[in-house]
């Protein structure tokens, strides 16, 4: 073996921060660690690239001549008979200990010699002392150079084909830009400090450094002092809320919450979280399907039709969760919206919050407008999968619903105008609807067949419920992917109601 194989093999094993030593004196690894390149000592596998019939074997030799066999009894050599003679040849391979330290060598009258070699646990400078030991399983003992210095701003090893500590400027992320600072709040205030000649300014994440692309993320990625530049202004309040553009009735947003302040509350259950605003302008009666599903994070869903600069989200509509147990991504139906009489449009803005400070992550929110359906048994809204759904009935005008009635409802409420709904049902499950309204007593009731009041699954008259709110809860279990009927009924004049259906 040359003299600087070693130093360069032992590079590889203690190259690291300023802690290269192996406190616990154990060996370094069986077979794992410092190991010569020459044919004559440990190779990575025993007999691996050798044949096998280096190992005892048959008599049954090659070539032609050798009517006897060549066979020499020594388990290291790979016997072979060419034109009419024996010969055996060494295979040191096959020798292998499995302990670094040692020069394992064939011998053609000893079979395998497994010496130890303390130059092989010792490289002179960086780790010097240690003793090759066999029954302790290789190198033992022994101390490594503490190459350490109080700079935090560099990366500390020892070289030992240059005989020298090396103290490289710091790269944690390995992005070759070195940082600009470690520790926090720069330096020198909350212990921080700045690394002098570091360009990095955020050494934990390879994708931020100088010359990186400016991705619109909340996030200075270039290292330049500017945040997102070249990009819209995030859609953070309704001041600065962001069209979502529609294309045949469809659009769509995304964005990262932990670009957005905290501006706005919700009432169904979000606590402090980041929130964009967006809006859509609607010209027709529709029915508006809006959601987040997609995001990585957990999203709140709001929507108003009169948007406050800050403080409560002036709501119409509010969901958390499309199934609490399942989907963290939520959904809002608005059935039966439109611009109101003389007016062009309507503007519905939307709100995209965090449940909570830590839901920082990205978000997608989809919209799709279609035609108002009737309620109706030609057609209803369809809110299979969960989410809330918002509405109004109508008590005047076209269509004119009512005549229908639950089995829990007196004589009398067979008049009152009722809304309808289809979902079918998901695998397993109950399906649990939760609805409020203030301008009328919401009762609810669902069938398995639209048109058959025999087809009743379920029932729920509504009561007060405080704060000027009236509601009613009804749990029914379902069949996978069996059609259903939602009616919310007790209407005796125009009125507002939601309801929360979690599959």
């Amino acid at each position: 073996m040359s003299e600087k194989v070693l130093p360069t093999l032992l590079i590889t094993l203690l190259a690291g921060c300023s802690a290269i030593v192996n406190p616990s004196g154990a060996p370094f690894a069986e077979d794992g660690g410092i190991r010569p390149t020459d044919a004559s000592t440990d190779s990575a596998t025993r007999d691996a690239d050798v044949p096998d019939v280096g190992r005892r074997d048959t008599g049954v030799d090659s070539g032609r001549g050798c009517p006897e066999g060549c066979d020499d009894g020594v388990d290291c050599t790979v016997d072979s008979c060419v034109d009419g003679e024996c010969r055996h040849g060494l295979n040191h391979a096959s020798c292998n200990d499995g302990i670094a330290c040692t020069v394992d060598r064939c011998s053609a009258s000893d079979d395998c010699i497994n010496t130890p070699n303390d130059g092989l646990c010792d490289d002179g400078y960086c780790f010097t002392g240690a003793r090759c030991v066999v029954g302790a399983g290789g190198c033992t003992g022994g101390a490594a150079r503490d190459c350490s210095d109080p700079d935090p701003c560099t990366s500390d090893s020892c070289d030992a084909a240059a005989l020298m500590c090396v103290h490289a400027p710091l790269d944690e992320d390995g992005d070759t830009y070195p940082a600009a600072s470690v520790g926090t709040g720069g330096f020198p205030p909350g212990g921080g400090r700045s690394c002098p000649g570091g360009t990095d300014c955020d050494d934990s994440n390879p994708d931020v450094h100088p010359g990186a692309t400016e991705v619109c993320n909340g996030r200075d990625d270039n290292c330049d002092g500017v945040t997102d530049e070249g990009c819209a202004a995030p859609p953070d309040n309704c001041g600065s809320a962001q069209q979502i553009t529609l294309s045949a009735g469809r659009g769509s947003a995304s964005g990262v919450l932990g670009a957005v302040n905290d501006d706005y509350r919700t009432s169904c259950g979000e606590s402090g979280g980041h929130d964009a605003v967006y809006y859509i302008d609607v010209s027709s009666m529709s029915d508006i399907t809006i959601d987040t599903l997609g995001s990585a994070a957990d999203t709140v869903l709001s929507v108003t039709l009169d948007c406050p600069s800050f403080g409560t989200f002036g709501q119409n509509a509010c969901d958390d969760d499309i199934d609490t147990t399942v989907v963290i991504a939520s959904r809002i139906w608005l059935h039966r919206v439109g611009p109101s009489f003389g007016a062009s449009s309507l503007r519905v803005f939307i709100l995209v919050d965090g449940y909570n400070s830590s839901a920082t992550e990205g978000y997608q929110v989809k919209v799709q407008v279609d035609d108002a359906r009737a309620d109706s048994c030609s057609g209803p809204i369809d809110i299979s999968g969960g989410g809330t759904l918002v509405g109004a009935i109508q008590t005047t005008g076209l269509p004119f619903p009512g005549g229908e009635s639950g089995s829990c409802q007196g004589p009398g409420e067979s008049f009152e105008a009722e809304a309808l709904a289809t979902f079918r049902g998901s695998p397993g499950r109950t399906a649990e609807f939760d609805a409020f309204a203030r301008n009328f007593v919401p009762d609810i009731y669902v069938r398995r067949r639209c048109d058959r009041s025999d087809s009743e699954v379920g029932c729920q008259k509504g009561a007060p419920a405080g704060s000027g709110l009236n509601r009613a809860q009804l749990n029914v279990d379902v069949m996978s992917d069996a059609r259903y009927y939602l009616y919310v009924d007790g209407a005796s004049s125009s009125g507002g109601y939601s309801v929360d259906y979690q599959p």
